[in-house]
């Protein structure tokens, strides 16, 4: 296994952001990639809930059965002069598109870089966004299968819209949609041990939340790594005071915001991210669990975007301080709240996060916090042996495959293994066709309508049989060729699925599934960097 770099074609914020001009510097506090020591001077004059978050935190993660050394790790954080490294996803299946295993290998390298410089514990922690209620984003795997790309659905479908966390799994459906996903896979030394795994950590699980974690657990043992739910109660509990600062301060956070992301709107920064001034940025959970987003319509009225709920700030205060499950985050509000829980050497964030994360640094300081170092997760292709030995042979600039694609150079081979060019040859004819034909529909049209009507049916029929003549000597060349065709269509369903890139598409059980849970830890074991655009890891 090795890895080589590669620069890869970003839009300008992500490209301003790497190189960190001057007008990207303005939207944050740090430098992402040499501001940690710097850092730690503002995390020691603070104080947190060290010893309520390690009692959480170890009673979560004994739940999903974590290792000695998570628990180890927990533990360390009762120290005052820990940190820790955090990032965060949404529970997928089988853990989501491949960013999400890049994330946390990115969250566990820089953990152990920075405790090795800095002479301090630095704990890897991923925060699993249990309270979003999306459960279409999370509810189906892309599977690679011959032809293409596949989508597997567990088909249960939530009777309300529940935060993720609160969601049981119906082990049936869910059964099902495992077992389906296995009849598409290449069976594989590992297939049935990787299987029968997956399935007892599924039939274990009570939520998604659940069984994303056991796999974590699984593919990341002996780590460290420290998972938390943010939608748990128990975490809940220890946020209250926090939710009373949001609640109070609604007017300056949702204001900055607004002001920020006009100020990168109007230096052309493409931003993921819509605000207005009005926006409460906490969710209210109503009887059934589902979610409201709240806004802000006067000095002392909250209410749903459909006007679903209203609420006084004194009755939202009081929601707070006795049922702080009732209330929960949004992009916005995430970011503090994960700041008060945890003294954050680094955020790591995928180039999405980042974007929004521009219009925050004010929000942090309206309400008394420091915007942390926000480092850019390892953003990753692998690469089979298979389809090593199948790029080297058709001599495969892979920086322009993972940018492009490569079927505009199948189209070329093509073109050059026939001495006839077939779509010229037809679009030459075509014109021929209706110069000669531009006559017989003159005289039509003068001798009354439905003649003229006939002429310009009569022309189309001719087109229709050119047009299929042209489609069956295709197929021919295409059946001829069709060994280094489908070469071409393996690389770019490998390299630029669905126009993009593999991580955002693939799950990761591709990969496992032939060569067993542990090549995570092989990978998590390569020299990456962070000052590095892209990487290729052939497996």
């Amino acid at each position: 296994m090795k890895i080589d770099p590669i620069h890869l074609k970003y839009n300008r914020f992500i490209r301003d952001y790497r190189q960190q001009t001057d007008q990207m510097k303005a939207y944050f506090e740090y430098n992402p990639f040499s501001s940690f020591e710097k850092r730690l001077d503002y995390l020691d004059k603070n104080e947190y809930q060290r010893k309520e978050l390690v009692e959480v935190l170890l009673e979560m993660n004994k739940n999903w059965g974590a290792d000695t050394a998570v628990h180890q790790n927990i533990k360390r954080l009762e120290s005052k002069n820990s940190v820790v490294v955090i990032g965060g996803q949404q529970a997928g299946l089988l853990t989501g598109p491949l960013y999400s295993i890049n994330k946390i290998i990115s969250i566990i390298k820089l953990a152990k870089q920075e405790e090795e410089k800095l002479k301090r514990p630095v704990v890897p922690v991923f925060w699993i966004a249990g309270e979003d209620h999306d459960f279409d984003e999370i509810n189906h795997v892309n599977i690679k299968t011959e032809t293409g790309l596949k989508k597997h659905t567990v088909q249960q479908i939530p009777e309300f819209k529940q935060s993720i966390s609160e969601i049981n799994i119906d082990s049936k459906k869910a059964g099902k949609w495992l077992a389906d996903i296995y009849l598409e896979l290449n069976e594989s030394y590992y297939s049935k041990v990787v299987y029968q795994d997956l399935l007892d950590m599924l039939k274990q699980s009570k939520t998604y939340v659940d069984f994303f974690a056991k796999l974590i657990n699984k593919l990341f043992e002996n780590t460290g790594l420290v998972l938390v739910d943010s939608g748990n109660r128990l975490l809940r509990k220890l946020e209250t005071k926090y939710f009373m600062t949001l609640i109070e301060n609604q007017e300056l956070i949702a204001k900055s915001v607004f002001e920020s992301l006009r100020s990168l709107h109007e230096n052309n920064y493409s931003i993921s991210l819509d605000a207005d001034k009005d926006d409460g940025h906490l969710f209210f959970h109503d009887n059934h669990g589902e979610r409201i987003l709240l806004k802000k319509t006067n000095s002392d009225l909250w209410e749903g975007k459909n006007q679903e709920i209203n609420l006084s700030t004194a009755e939202l205060v009081e929601i707070a301080k006795h049922s702080p499950h009732r209330l929960s985050n949004n992009v916005v509000t995430r970011p503090l709240m994960q700041e008060w829980l945890f003294p954050t050497l680094a955020f790591v964030g995928g180039y999405g996060e980042i974007s929004y994360w521009a219009s925050l640094k004010g929000a942090f300081k309206e309400v008394g916090l420091e915007m942390p170092p926000v480092v850019p997760r390892y953003s990753i292709t692998y690469i089979p042996q298979t389809l090593d030995k199948i790029l080297e042979k058709n001599n495969i600039n892979l920086t322009e495959a993972i940018n492009q694609g490569v079927n505009h150079l199948k189209l070329n081979w093509l073109s050059n293994q026939t001495n006839a060019p077939i779509e010229l040859l037809v679009r030459e004819m075509n014109k021929s066709i209706k110069e000669l034909h531009l006559p017989l529909q003159e005289v039509a049209a003068d001798l009354g309508e439905d003649l003229k009507q006939l002429a310009e049916t009569n022309l189309n029929k001719i087109y229709e049989t050119t047009e299929f003549l042209e489609k069956r000597l295709l197929r021919e060349i295409n059946h001829k060729y069709k060994k280094q065709i489908d070469e071409y269509d393996l690389i770019t369903s490998y390299l630029y699925p669905d126009n993009g890139l593999q991580e955002r598409v693939f799950n990761p059980l591709l990969f496992i599934n032939d060569n067993g849970f542990e090549i995570i830890k092989e990978i998590i074991n390569l020299p990456f960097t962070f000052e590095e655009d892209h990487y290729l890891v052939r497996l």
